[in-house]
């Protein structure tokens, strides 16, 4: 069985550049941002809704990167893993997290199963064992699916139990607001004086200048939210240096995903950014992480 993997980024349509390129950016960040503020703000259903929603666009889009790849992964089983999770800390019920996720692992082996009548077994000249054909990479289409699932899944779930205490809608709407100063103030940074590459072989437009920007912005941000909390501590110093830290990795993260997948956007739905993915790679890590930085600090005795 011949797999053809994509090694360039050839399967997605450029991203639009210049004015044009930029107005569609603002445009769809502004429309993008006034939904998923009036949404945290109203809080309960909705926001638990608009989370199943981004998770499981995102996980959709991973799973038609790597099918445009070559691995035989599934939707399905990538929209059932990225569930899981959120579902689980929606209800307050693990057991509904364990039960879709394990229903999802099990209507994935026997997607698996359809596999096996093309399997062969063959020796290499070190005398190791190993499968050939469809089953090879059926397997490898069922990991990646039920771990893109979880990989998005896992990382949005503590965005819910967040929201729902009482001081949850300002801690969001700070990681949100520091997440956004760190994008933006690290890509146009980036753009006009970027000049050192951060990881060229990850991500050739990513700059050491932007990055310091990047954490610039959301320190300033994460202080100025601090201030409005009426709380001036240590605490949101180091809550901005955690977004901004975990934003950048996000970031190239997700750029090594499309990188090994050999695409440069993670789809269309978000004209100017690219897909769904695309937006949000920076604070699957940033909320995640800052999550538990504040349970952390909630737990140390304030001076």
């Amino acid at each position: 069985m011949h797999v053809r993997i994509l090694t360039t980024p050839t399967e997605s349509a450029p991203k639009a550049r210049g004015p044009g390129g930029l107005l569609a950016r603002l445009i769809t960040g502004v429309i993008a941002g006034s939904l998923v503020a009036a949404t945290t703000y109203v809080g309960g259903s909705w926001f638990v809704a608009l989370v199943l929603t981004v998770a499981g666009l995102s996980a959709w889009e991973i799973s038609v990167l790597q099918r445009r790849g070559g691995v035989p992964a599934s939707p399905y089983l990538t929209l059932g893993a990225s569930w899981s999770f959120p579902l689980a800390a929606a209800v307050h019920e693990t057991e509904v997290g364990i039960a879709l996720l394990g229903l999802t692992i099990v209507g994935g082996l026997i997607w698996l199963a359809r596999a096996m009548p093309t399997t062969s077994v063959a020796t290499d000249a070190s005398g190791e064992r190993t499968l050939s054909g469809g089953a090879t990479m059926a397997i490898a289409g069922w990991g990646l699916s039920i771990a893109s699932g979880l990989y998005v899944g896992v990382l949005l779930a503590p965005s819910i139990s967040l929201r729902e205490r009482a001081d949850g809608l300002g801690w969001l709407a700070l990681i949100l607001g520091a997440t956004w100063a760190c994008d933006t103030a690290a890509y146009f940074v980036g753009r006009q004086w970027g000049a050192h590459k951060l990881a060229p072989s990850i991500s050739p437009q990513k700059s050491i200048e932007g990055t310091v920007a990047g954490f610039v912005a959301a320190t300033v941000a994460a202080l100025a939210g601090g201030a409005v909390m009426g709380d001036i501590s240590v605490r949101f110093l180091g809550l901005g240096l955690i977004v901004a830290g975990a934003a950048i990795v996000g970031d190239l993260a997700e750029s090594v995903i499309k990188r090994h997948l050999g695409a440069k956007d993670s789809g269309w739905i978000m004209p100017g950014h690219g897909g769904l993915l695309d937006r949000i790679d920076s604070l699957l890590f940033s909320s995640f992480f800052a999550y538990w930085y504040i349970l952390i600090t909630d737990r140390i005795p304030s001076r």
